[in-house]
């Protein structure tokens, strides 16, 4: 007897239970209101600050024979053809509107200036020169060449492959 009262008591809860969950999920199927849905439409933002890690890696100029890395110890490796290397420390000073200067004891002061994420123009005197970032060598565990001959070779100044833009449709 008490197993049935307990088992009656159950089916009771229940019942009230699921007809509850039905008045609620009615309710909201036959909400009269109208509903606006509102899509998210793709938006790419801009970068609002440029870092010293903007700048570091390797920056190729295939037409003009030249390289440079820039590793995230400070070190600096600039390779161009029919010149002397030069290698060594290197200070990174941010200025505005994606400009740096670069000081080098040997080198001097350079002006790099980034256009965007994969080309930037460095300008050293009267001499200027387009770079694009090869974006397959780290500059924290990619290796600096030790000849100018390994750094300029076809291989080397392969074409990076740069940022594509998403297709949203």
């Amino acid at each position: 007897m008490k197993n049935l009262r307990g088992m009656l008591g159950v089916m009771v809860l229940l019942a009230l239970g699921l007809a509850g969950c039905q008045t609620v999920a009615n309710d909201s199927l036959n909400n009269n209101q109208d509903q606006t849905v509102q899509s998210a439409t793709p938006s790419l933002t801009a970068v609002s600050k440029v870092r010293k890690t903007d700048y570091l890696g390797r920056w190729v100029s295939t037409t003009q024979g030249a390289a440079l890395y820039l590793t995230s110890n400070q070190k600096a490796a600039w390779f161009q053809k029919n010149h002397t290397t030069v290698k060594g420390h290197v200070t990174l000073k941010l200025g505005d509107n994606g400009q740096a200067t670069l000081t080098h004891a040997k080198f001097g002061t350079i002006k790099v200036t980034l256009q965007d994420a994969t080309t930037m123009t460095l300008t050293r005197g009267k001499t200027t020169f387009k770079l694009t970032k090869d974006t397959g060598w780290s500059p924290k565990h990619g290796k600096i060449p030790t000849s100018t001959k390994t750094a300029l070779n076809g291989t080397s100044l392969a074409t990076p492959t740069p940022l594509k833009k998403p297709n949203y449709q």
